[in-house]
C-alpha cells in the first residue's frame, strides 16, 4: 500500500469523521476537518471555495432533505489521496434546486477524491454524483429506460475501508490496468479493451440499454463515441488500494450524433465522469461510474442547467 500505515489510517478517519458530521448536521465540526484553503471542484454551484463556502452548500439538501443521510460504500487510500464511493438518501419534503416539494424518497450514488495536507486536513475534493438520477426519481426529468442492476455478490467487495492489502507493484499494477482501459477507450482498440477487462465483467452502473459482460461495457463506450466521434476521456486521477481503483476523468467531444433518446446538438460538450474498477489478475472483474449526466445534458439544450443552491 502506497504511503505509510499511520498517515493512511489518518486519512481515512478524517474522511469518515467528515460523513459522521455530515449525518449529524455539526456544522462547526467542518471548520475542524476542513483547511481554510479548501476548494471543493464541481457540484450545481461550481468551484467551492474555503470552509464556510463548504457547508453553506449542505445547508439546501438539509433543509429539502431533513433525514438527508450518506453511506460509505467503499474507501479508498493511497499518498495523500482518499477516494470514496458512498449512497446518498433521503425524503424530498423541501424546496431544492428551484424544484418543488416531491415528498418521495430518492437515493443516489456518488464518487468523491479527497486531497489531504500534510496535517490531516482536506485541502481539496473532486466529486461526481448521479443527479440524473435523484433528479429521475424525484420527477423532474423523465425517465431514459427501466434501470438495469445485475447483482452479482461475488464481484461486491465488503462495503468499508479497504481490507485486501496491496503491495506497491500491485498498486502501480492497478494503476496501469486504469490507464490501458481508457487508452484502448480513446482509440477505440476493441482489442486491447478485451486484454484489460474479464469477460464476465459486472458493470454494477450499466446504461439503461445495456447488455451484461465485457461486450456491455464495450458497447456502451461505443454507444457514446457513435454520439461523439471525437470523445476523449483524459485520465485526471487515479487512487488504488487493495485489488480497487477508482480513476477520474474529464471527457470533451462533439455530440455529432443521438444520445440515449437526444438528437444531435453539434455542440462541443464537456463533462466528468468518475469510474471505480475491481482488478483482479491484471483484468477488471467489476466496475462502478459516476458521471455529470446533467451537465451533458444542459450543454446539449436537452434540459436547464440546475438552479445554484
Amino acid at each position: 500500500m502506497a504511503g505509510t500505515d499511520d498517515r493512511l489510517a489518518r486519512n481515512r478517519e478524517v474522511v469518515h469523521r467528515f460523513y459522521r458530521a455530515v449525518n449529524s448536521k455539526h456544522r462547526e465540526e467542518f471548520y475542524e476537518i476542513v483547511h481554510k484553503d479548501f476548494v471543493n471542484h464541481g457540484g450545481a454551484s461550481g468551484d467551492i471555495v474555503g470552509p464556510k463556502a463548504l457547508v453553506d452548500s449542505l445547508d439546501p439538501f438539509f433543509a429539502a432533505m431533513p433525514d438527508w443521510h450518506v453511506t460509505e460504500d467503499y474507501v479508498l487510500a493511497e499518498n495523500d489521496k482518499i477516494a470514496s464511493r458512498g449512497t446518498i438518501s433521503g425524503t424530498h419534503l423541501g424546496s431544492f434546486m428551484g424544484i418543488p416539494p416531491s415528498n418521495k424518497s430518492v437515493s443516489w450514488s456518488g464518487i468523491i477524491i479527497y486531497r489531504m495536507n500534510d496535517e490531516g486536513k482536506v485541502i481539496e475534493r473532486w466529486q461526481d454524483f448521479d443527479a440524473l438520477g435523484m433528479l429521475q426519481q424525484m420527477g423532474v426529468v423523465p425517465m431514459s429506460g427501466p434501470p438495469l442492476r445485475i447483482p452479482v455478490d461475488a464481484e461486491r467487495p465488503p462495503a468499508g475501508d479497504m481490507t485486501v492489502k496491496a503491495t506497491p507493484e500491485q498498486i502501480k499494477a492497478s494503476h496501469d490496468v486504469c490507464e490501458t482501459f481508457f487508452a484502448a477507450v480513446n482509440a477505440k482498440d476493441w482489442n486491447a479493451f478485451d486484454q484489460v477487462v474479464a469477460d464476465n465483467c459486472v458493470d454494477f452502473d450499466p446504461m439503461p440499454i445495456q447488455a451484461p459482460g465485457r461486450d456491455g461495457l464495450k458497447a456502451a463506450y461505443q454507444y457514446i463515441a457513435a454520439g461523439f466521434p471525437d470523445v476523449k476521456h483524459k485520465v485526471e486521477e487515479i487512487v488504488a488500494d487493495g485489488d480497487m481503483a477508482i480513476a477520474r476523468t474529464s471527457v470533451t467531444g462533439t455530440n455529432k450524433g443521438f444520445y440515449l433518446v437526444f438528437p444531435a446538438s453539434g455542440k462541443v460538450i464537456r463533462w466528468t465522469a468518475t469510474r471505480m474498477f475491481r482488478i483482479k489478475n491484471g483484468k477488471i472483474t467489476a466496475t462502478w461510474l459516476n458521471m455529470d449526466t446533467v451537465g451533458m445534458l444542459a450543454q446539449m439544450g436537452i434540459i436547464p442547467a440546475p438552479a445554484a443552491t
